[in-house]
């Protein structure tokens, strides 16, 4: 004990309390001490807090809302020009129109469908009135595919009374 004491002097001590109320204490004190928003501009040095310190968060709330859109601006120049692509195989498409021709009589309505053969696919029909006759007034009722492969309509007759034969096309591709 009596080595401890020679060692001690009066500014070794004040210096010791010194440090443990300046460490511990003080900064508790003075943190405590201080009311909410008591640091501002006046305190701070210049550039010492910069938006690239500052988290996303903190970001954000000095941004404020964002405004209104503004209008698109003008079209900008045209890249330049991609490389060629690969030559694509030749696609050999052929069509084939499939007829169905009703009765010559004077049926005021008539229906009639037409099939695509096999190994073709539907892609659309028409109706025709082949004998010419103007004194007939036809009106399709139905014109439509009723499945992938058939074309069907459905005429009727508002004009003279006379022999009419309803011919239906269907447009067939393979």
């Amino acid at each position: 004990m009596s080595r401890i004491r020679q060692g001690l002097t009066y500014s070794n001590v004040i210096s010791t309390v010194c440090l443990i109320l300046l460490v511990g204490g003080g900064t508790a004190f003075a943190a405590s001490s201080l009311g909410k928003e008591s640091i501002g501009s006046r305190q701070l040095k210049k550039e010492a807090v910069t938006p690239a310190k500052l988290s996303g968060a903190a970001k954000a709330t000095l941004q404020g809302p964002a405004g209104p859109k503004g209008a698109a601006g003008p079209a900008g120049p045209a890249g330049p020009a991609g490389p060629a692509g690969p030559a694509g195989t030749s696609a050999s498409v052929s069509t084939e129109l499939v007829t169905a021709v009703t009765a010559n009589d004077a049926t005021t309505v008539k229906e009639t469908a037409v099939a695509c053969p096999s190994g073709t696919v539907l892609s659309g029909g028409y109706v025709l009135n082949t004998n010419g006759n103007t004194a007939i007034v036809l009106r399709a009722t139905r014109n439509y595919a009723p499945d992938a492969g058939t074309w069907l309509v459905r005429a009727a007759n508002s004009g003279a009374a006379e022999a009419w034969e309803l011919t239906v096309v269907a447009v067939c591709r393979k």
